[in-house]
């Protein structure tokens, strides 16, 4: 398939916020990958979805100027071959590709041919959200996994013991990624929805996880909480510990008490408890 490259030149100061702010502005208008050079993105979907008008009124917005290149089809599978090392967490869970021989022995193995999706356990949100996992008692609970990416999250928390678990992307791509990745660990208590949080209004969970951003979640929470059990659990990231502030007081609005968080490279993971009333 042949996609299209842009390459975004952000005007300074270039901070993590406006570049999450940009991203999220074109995945609504179709990107599926990103890579973050710093000061500029390269951002990628299928030619035949890329209407140039649309994309340049989103980076005109935010003053930034772009070049338009066209990448001939590749083997995307390759090229993550040569780049996509394995991961360890905490000592107790392994994250690898398919093509990654298996010569050690963790608690926890998850398999993710991650494509373009995000969520490989690279990301330090990624890595901190499956250690808080690690620590919490997900036997019998029903979990939503909002934002799923790759499906990383909702696999570990089959593998922990949730007895359903639903993840939910607006994204194409990663909606089929994901199940692609649920098959290659043989789930069988985890589902997939693509979509946006309007799915989640008639169901109701023991433990939520969104690994998203900032300005997702702030606008997010007050309808994760309506689904979340009285007494369950909400486990946050995405976003840097200055802005720690805000979610806990968006979070304390709902009734969401602060737990306890940890912190990588300033990116953080939050855990929320939900009082019965």
């Amino acid at each position: 398939m042949e996609y299209i490259e842009v390459q975004i030149i952000l005007p300074g100061p270039v901070t993590e916020e406006r570049k999450e702010i940009v991203v999220s502005e074109l995945v609504e208008i179709g990107f599926e990958g990103f890579y973050d050079a710093g000061e500029e993105i390269f951002a990628y979907l299928p030619s035949q979805a890329f209407h140039e008008e649309k994309m340049a009124a989103v980076i005109s917005r935010h003053g930034a100027e772009y070049v338009v290149r066209t990448i001939p089809p590749r083997n995307w599978n390759a090229l993550w071959e040569q780049s996509f090392e394995p991961v360890v967490i905490d000592n107790k869970c392994l994250i690898r590709a398919g093509f990654h021989k298996n010569t050690f022995s963790y608690p926890y193995e998850i398999i993710i041919e991650p494509k373009m999706s995000f969520g490989t356990g690279h990301h330090e949100t990624t890595s901190l959200m499956i250690s808080c996992m690690m620590e919490m008692d997900l036997k019998g609970k029903e979990v939503l996994d909002m934002g799923c990416g790759t499906g990383i999250l909702a696999i570990m928390a089959e593998k922990l013991g949730a007895s359903r678990v639903l993840g939910v992307d607006i994204d194409a791509w990663a909606y089929k990624n994901a199940m692609e990745n649920s098959m290659l660990n043989h789930t069988t208590r985890v589902f997939f929805r693509q979509g946006d949080v309007s799915l989640i209004k008639p169901l109701s969970f023991d433990v939520i996880l969104a690994n998203i951003n900032r300005n997702v979640l702030l606008d997010d929470i007050k309808h994760y909480q309506v689904s979340l059990h009285e007494g369950g659990w909400m486990l946050l990231s995405g976003f840097y510990q200055n802005d720690m502030e805000a979610i806990c007081r968006e979070a304390s609005y709902y009734q969401l008490d602060f737990c306890r968080f940890k912190e990588k490279n300033q990116w953080v993971a939050v855990l929320f408890h939900k009082k019965n009333k």
